[in-house]
């Protein structure tokens, strides 16, 4: 198949080899018996629960495995994740969808499809998507907005700094504005410290309200968060 579509198409991109999951028999396997040759990147769906908790591992053995075969140079694609909302309460949907995208960001993936965009039956499908069947918005719908509004053509940066183990922090860059995405992963809230010399900041919400902030001390702002991703946005 590698060697038909590149006569057809020399530029064309051949993806594989795409489980469902992090199936990590099949894709040692796979690499072992020499599949990479046959690949000019590599796909996976990531199917999984909570975000936090295994995900960024899981990509970082990826890339072990890749390397192991000599396949380090390859870009990884990420062609579906999702939350059903049956499992998930449609607001653990949409916080999940946007931390999974920044940890995307953060961990340098090249593209993550989201599954999906409508639930095209009456029954849910069984409720991945953004918009209902009756095309209403669910909260991930506001979220995936908010997110790509402030985050678009943005650059990672790197990690917040001075957080606690608990607290998740990333930084970008974007048209000369820093960009802090903060989230707490326990289940009671707690309070962090972001240094800037900024005189004011804009903060945004999980699904995109906006309040001005001023600094609590000299170069300090003091933020609440929460399971829900918040966006720090100031201009320095």
């Amino acid at each position: 198949t590698y060697k038909a579509v590149k006569r057809v198409a020399p530029d064309a991109v051949v993806l594989g080899p795409c489980p469902y999951s992090f199936v990590w028999g099949f894709l040692e396997e796979y690499f072992k018996l020499g599949g990479g040759q046959w690949l000019d990147q590599v796909v996976i769906h990531a199917y999984g629960g909570n975000p936090d908790l295994e995900f960024v591992a899981k990509i970082r053995k990826l890339r072990e495995l890749l390397t192991q075969y000599d396949l380090g140079d390859r870009e990884i694609y990420i062609t579906e994740k999702g939350f059903s909302t049956p499992q998930f309460s449609e607001h653990q949907q949409a916080h999940n969808l946007v931390k999974t995208y920044v940890y995307c960001l953060s961990e340098r993936i090249r593209l993550l499809t989201w599954h999906m965009l409508w639930d095209y039956s009456p029954g849910g499908d069984p409720g991945y998507a953004i918009l209902r069947h009756d095309q209403t918005p669910r909260p991930s719908y506001c979220a995936y907005t908010a997110m790509t509004s402030v985050l678009e053509r943005a650059t990672y940066a790197g990690p917040v700094p001075g957080l606690t183990a608990s607290q998740r922090g990333f930084l970008f860059t974007k048209r000369g504005t820093t960009i802090r995405v903060l989230w707490e992963t326990g289940k009671e809230p707690t309070e962090a410290t972001v240094t800037s010399t900024a005189n004011t900041a804009t903060r945004v919400d999980l699904l995109g309200g906006e309040t001005t902030v001023s600094p609590s001390a000299p170069n300090q702002f003091a933020l609440q968060l929460t399971l829900d991703p918040v966006y720090l946005i100031t201009q320095e």
